[in-house]
């Protein structure tokens, strides 16, 4: 019971106090106009943080007052923190902050929650119970509980964002504290959780009220101080540190990435811009719906993975983290280069700057590392499954001889020059050159196996292993990116208009890069028109040939085309008569043909 009244009383708390803000700030005129480097469109009250910090407090506070047979000590110094950084927020958005006064703030607000305990226990293992110890979990938790507070900060750029991924966050540390029977805990996180939805039925596309500074910074440190004040209950130092950390993989992403892109632009990171992870989902084709779900989808992974990771195995948890870091840096690298403003390609000067630059825009720094994840994944499942050495020793020889498989995957990469392909233009012969970079790394591998010591060598199979798994890697993440480009491509060209293109399949590699480019997004290819009867029902370039000429009537009013589409080859008078006279029968749609020639330089000249 006293859960449940902790989350409705929350729940019921945050709409009220949100309907009546919405209608006084309205009514007072107090609201954030549009503008060119902001998402809305519309004057929108800003102080949804208020609600937020009000309906915690009190559905928390009704919650534990009412129930006394289940009650904890008032954690007191818990709050201390908490209302810290709600009353700096709640000045910045009266009055906005430096960034610099902004991390004071949040500096003085982090030092008061570690002076009175919550602490990360990440170096006791390492070094007990010491001075030292004790100095660098405080330092640790300040940069933590700074970090993720910018990183919300940073991630309230969308309607509906910053509140949905905190919610998720928020219910995977209330599952955490329901299993460890934290109650006191878990009351808080159901009373957060509770003023979270009820903001977000406000805070939905599109926005009736924003949360401000005063809620995604209450939201980033409230969260952060409850992931430091957990009790973990995995014994490994990895999992300490991994859990917290995949609970918060998006706000952290979002920060390292726009940090990276906007300091390679040569802006300040603390500036506004609409060049965030949902505004290039936005250039990617989705709608603002479409793209908050998949950011909620990421972080609602992250924090499963998160579960996952406490309640499994050492080793089966460095199996599982690879590939989740791999498959964000696969999506945040491609994100990296859908071009949101228009100059983004103007760059500040200065040689080492340049150098990143160049790097960044081309993907090369993310690629690099990306691989050196492939890498180190490869080699690790080669040492488990092929290095015949008791469990503790395999976790030591993956990290003494890591050095030698990163050394033999880059050469092999250097000499089969795989970084010179550009990725969103691969083609089935770049398989050979991924076949020959995994046999290279394999076989280098071998070679530098002997400056391993003789009671620790690397197996025939453990290098069979790496080879197959590198290849496979390599396959994924290089062929990923065209995938991601057809599904781009499908979601620009949603409402595009439906055509028919009739060509011959020898020019169709030619025509449909072209077709299918984003400057052509306005056209939706719908199927091919052939003169081959054996050919209909099949796919060619993942385009269905749907029928003959003959049947073009029939193509245009089941499918609902508005044009067609002819190469030249197929444009003889009488068949574009033929096409022209169908087409204006069966449904008013534009008939158009594509030319594919090379001109004379004097003629060009002279056209």
């Amino acid at each position: 019971m006293s859960y449940l009244a902790s989350f409705f009383t929350a729940l019921s708390a945050s709409i009220l106090a949100l309907a009546l803000l919405i209608r006084l700030l309205h009514r007072l005129k107090i609201a954030v106009q549009p503008r060119e480097d902001r998402w809305h469109r519309i004057p929108t009250p800003k102080f949804g943080g208020v609600g937020i910090f009000a309906a915690t407090a009190l559905g928390f506070l009704v919650a534990y007052f009412s129930y006394p047979e289940q009650r904890e000590p008032l954690p007191l110094t818990l709050f201390a923190g908490v209302v810290l950084i709600f009353g700096f927020g709640l000045l910045d958005d009266v009055k906005p902050m430096t960034p610099m006064g902004k991390l004071i703030a949040q500096l003085v607000a982090a030092s008061v929650a570690v002076f009175f305990g919550y602490t990360t226990d990440f170096f006791l293992p390492r070094f007990g119970d010491t001075p030292v110890a004790r100095l660098l979990n405080s330092g640790v938790t300040i940069v933590w509980l700074v970090s993720i507070t910018n990183a919300m900060n940073l991630l309230d750029n969308m309607d509906g964002l910053a509140g949905g991924i905190s919610l998720i966050a928020c219910s995977v540390l209330g599952y955490f504290f329901w299993e460890s029977g934290e109650v006191v805990l878990l009351l808080l996180c159901l009373a957060f959780g509770g003023a979270l939805l009820g903001f977000l039925f406000f805070n939905f596309p599109p926005a009736k009220i924003f949360m401000g500074d005063s809620g995604s910074q209450f939201l980033g440190f409230t969260l952060a101080l409850l992931a430091v004040a957990r009790q973990p209950q995995a014994s490994n130092v990895f999992a300490i540190i991994a859990v917290p950390t995949l609970v918060f993989t998006l706000p952290l992403a979002e920060a390292i990435f726009v940090t990276i892109t906007r300091w390679s632009r040569g802006e300040s990171p603390f500036k506004g811009g609409r060049d965030h992870t949902s505004h290039r989902l936005i250039a990617f084709g989705l709608t603002e719906r479409q793209a908050l779900w998949v950011l909620y989808s990421i972080a609602l992974a992250g924090g499963i993975t998160a579960i996952v990771v406490e309640s499994l195995n050492y080793t089966l948890s460095l199996i599982l983290l690879p590939i989740i870091v791999v498959s964000l840096l696969i999506f945040t690298t491609y994100l990296a280069g859908v071009k949101i403003t228009g100059d983004e390609g103007e760059t500040q000067k200065g040689n080492v700057r340049k150098v990143l630059i160049h790097w960044i825009s081309g993907r090369s720094l993310l690629e690099v590392f990306l691989d050196s994840v492939l890498i180190s994944f490869s080699f690790y499942l080669a040492v488990i499954f092929g290095v015949p050495i008791s469990q503790a020793d395999q976790i030591r020889f993956f990290i003494q001889t890591l050095p030698l498989a990163l050394i033999s995957g880059y050469v092999a990469f250097f000499f089969t020059q795989i970084y010179r392909d550009v990725r969103s233009y691969l083609q089935v012969e770049n398989i050979y050159r991924y076949v020959q970079a995994a046999l290279w790394a394999g076989f280098f591998l071998w070679l530098l196996r002997f400056f391993v010591a003789a009671d620790q060598g690397i197996t025939p199979a453990a290098v069979l292993i790496f080879g197959v798994t590198l290849f496979g890697g390599l396959m994924i993440t290089k062929f990923s990116f065209q995938a991601l480009d057809t599904l781009s491509t499908r979601s620009r060209t949603s409402k595009a208009e439906r055509v028919l293109l009739y060509a011959s399949a020898d020019s169709l590699r030619y025509l449909l890069p072209y077709l299918m480019s984003e400057k052509n997004g306005t056209v939706q290819l719908v199927g091919l028109i052939t003169d081959q009867e054996a050919w209909i029902g099949k796919r060619i370039y993942n385009l269905r040939v749907l029928g003959k000429i003959e049947q073009l009537g029939d193509l245009i009013r089941n499918h609902r085309i508005q044009g067609v589409i002819v190469e030249e080859g197929k444009a003889s008078q009488p068949k574009l008569r033929q096409i022209l006279d169908i087409s204006v029968r069966s449904r008013p749609c534009w008939v158009r043909v594509i030319t594919l020639s090379v001109v004379d330089y004097d003629q060009y000249l002279g056209s």
